[in-house]
């Protein structure tokens, strides 16, 4: 026998008040959660009390911007180094190269002098070694009127730089400029009926140029040795020369 679906009055009711009830706990949930949302909090942080973290963070933040700027300083001062660096070599390659001109210029200046007065000053040049050393008092005048010439002063200077060499000594070169012969007409003062070298411009201001560094005392001691050292050898020769005679 099939269950009947057909329900009593008492029933009806005991199923009408469950739906009802149901349906009031529905509306009451949905109530509360359309008409009372949750709440969000807020929080608030004074700058007493952020965390040790978050301010380690910022000081690390500051140091990084002031790093940076620091940088940018740094930077600007480089490119600016750089700049005046690169102008400083392109003035300086300027001047190097103006330098160089004025070198090439200048030698070739010299060249051409050089060429101009080359072949006067080999002849005064010749002309001196060809007179040195004196052997007449003739030849003495003649030298000692030429050195009024500044050019022929200056050659015979050079002349005598040049027989003095690193080492020759006043001895050597006087030997050179005056034979033993002319010498022994001479003394440094013209005593005893003796001419004077010390009146001799080729003596006593030529020579003593090359010889400058000794000062003029010590100049005129050593000259008067190479004077005494010369007549005693002078004598020598006029001894031998009258043992060869007898």
């Amino acid at each position: 026998m099939e269950q009947s679906n057909i329900y009593t009055n008492d029933q009806l009711n005991t199923e009408m008040d469950e739906m009802d009830e149901l349906s009031a706990q529905e509306n009451d949930n949905f109530g509360v959660q359309l008409n009372e949302p949750k709440a969000v909090k807020v929080i608030k942080i004074q700058p007493s009390g952020i965390p040790s973290l978050l301010k380690q963070i910022l000081n690390n933040q500051k140091q990084i911007m002031s790093n940076q700027e620091k940088m940018n300083v740094r930077l600007q001062n480089l490119e600016k180094a750089t700049k005046e660096s690169a102008r400083e070599r392109a003035n300086l390659m300027v001047q190097n190269q103006s330098i160089h001109e004025c070198k090439v210029l200048t030698k070739k200046i010299f060249s051409s002098i050089r060429r101009i007065t080359g072949e006067l000053e080999n002849e005064i040049h010749s002309k001196i070694s060809e007179t040195l050393p004196l052997t007449c008092l003739d030849a003495v005048e003649e030298v000692e009127e030429k050195l009024n010439n500044k050019e022929y002063l200056s050659t015979m200077k050079a002349h005598l730089f040049q027989i003095k060499g690193a080492t020759g000594t006043i001895e050597d070169v006087f030997r050179r400029v005056m034979s033993d012969d002319l010498i022994d007409l001479f003394n440094w003062d013209g005593r005893a009926e003796k001419r004077a070298l010390n009146s001799l411009k080729l003596i006593s201001d030529v020579l003593y140029d090359v010889f400058f560094i000794e000062g003029r005392y010590n100049y005129e001691m050593k000259l008067k040795k190479a004077i005494k050292m010369s007549h005693k050898r002078s004598k020598q020769k006029a001894y031998l020369k009258r043992m060869h005679n007898d």
